[in-house]
């Protein structure tokens, strides 16, 4: 008799845990459902702030720049396009603004320049060779352009410039048909890859009051 009791004993404490292991099981998996909801939340709000701070910066840049100057928005752009647009310290007062932009159309490379000076704006389009176009690229290519920061989280002192480099894709480069485009601000970047991809357009420009100017 006593036996028996033992061995019923026995068989119920192991069916407790038995019963209480599997319970268990669940909710570890439940638990790493909502790890993984919880990151990909995470990288939606990510993706969202970029949008966000891109569209921040490109109607501040629109509303100030690209409307005065008759610019085309870049994002409805079919050729690939890139646009270097440089804005001067209050107290520069030889040249206020400029922009240059470089299109690449059944390989020819055309090179638009606008600029303000003393009140008025000045445009000069030429064209450019296929080697000016490689070294362009290679200076993008070289600044990993469509992996930079939007902006960054320097504070520049004093009276900065400011830079901002565009860039669109033709549609060939990305699955949705509609194209890649993407800008970067900086204010007074320091010397590097991304300001060295700015300045070989103003070198290609060959105008002296912006290589004056812009440095």
């Amino acid at each position: 008799m006593i036996l028996q009791v033992k061995y019923i004993t026995l068989i119920t404490v192991f069916t407790s845990v038995f019963c209480f292991s599997c319970n268990q099981q669940p909710a570890k998996k439940i638990k790493g459902e909502i790890n993984k909801n919880d990151s990909l939340t995470e990288k939606a709000a990510n993706h969202n702030d970029i949008i966000k701070e891109h569209d921040s910066i490109y109607c501040k840049l629109k509303s100030t720049f690209l409307n005065l100057y008759t610019e085309p928005d870049l994002q409805g752009e079919e050729n690939e396009t890139y646009r270097f647009i440089w804005i001067a310290p209050l107290d520069n007062t030889a040249v206020r603004s400029a922009a240059f932009r470089i299109t690449e159309i059944n390989n020819h490379y055309k090179f638009i320049v606008k600029y303000s000076q003393k009140g008025k704006i000045v445009e000069v389009d030429k064209e450019l060779t296929k080697e000016q176009w490689i070294e362009f690229m290679a200076s993008i290519n070289a600044t990993y352009f469509w992996s930079l920061q939007i902006s960054d989280d320097e504070i520049r002192g004093g009276n900065p410039s400011s830079w901002y480099l565009e860039g669109k894709r033709n549609k060939k480069y990305y699955r949705d048909g509609i194209g890649l485009y993407h800008i970067v601000y900086r204010e007074e970047p320091y010397i590097g890859c991304f300001r060295e991809s700015c300045e070989t357009l103003v070198k290609f420009a060959k105008i002296d009051e912006l290589s004056k100017s812009i440095k």
